[in-house]
């Protein structure tokens, strides 16, 4: 039975299955998905509904909590500082939003005494992470531990 797919005690990854597989071979080509037969609109509309249902769900939940929804809650800057967060944690990482977003929480409150540099401190912050890890920070913690040599037990 070789080659029939994961063992039973041993449960398939999320990226692994044949949509995640699918998923990314649309990624980096359509073209090439399109050849080895992948219905790339199905898994695009599919992809899109699930988003927008997330993102609805979202709307209706922050709407119940505050019982108030007007389009300026939301300006452009908090929309900047939404994806500048993504994208210092690391697009494309489970953990990568958690982290930018625990970095610009935190930051502030931790520089709130230093005033003018805390801009300042930001846009440094900012340089490092995008110059020295283009993964973002999940990124470059992932290139860290792959980097770290293993511990292999003595006999």
């Amino acid at each position: 039975m070789a080659g029939n797919g994961p063992h039973p005690a041993q449960p398939e990854l999320p990226g692994n299955s044949r949509a995640g597989r699918a998923l990314r071979v649309i990624h980096s080509s359509d073209t090439a998905a399109a050849c080895i037969g992948i219905p790339i609109l199905r898994y695009k509309l599919g992809v899109f509904v699930l988003a927008n249902t997330i993102a609805a769900l979202a709307g209706a939940l922050y709407a119940h909590q505050n019982q108030f929804v007007s389009p300026d809650v939301f300006s452009f800057s908090t929309s900047i500082l939404l994806l500048v967060m993504v994208a210092i944690g690391g697009f494309g990482r489970y953990w990568g939003p958690f982290f930018g977003a625990l970095i610009f929480t935190a930051l502030p409150e931790l520089t709130r005494s230093l005033h003018d540099a805390e801009l300042l401190i930001f846009g440094i912050a900012m340089i490092v992470v995008v110059g020295f890890m283009p993964g973002g920070i999940a990124g470059g913690l992932a290139n860290l531990k792959s980097r770290l040599p293993l511990r292999r037990p003595s006999a």
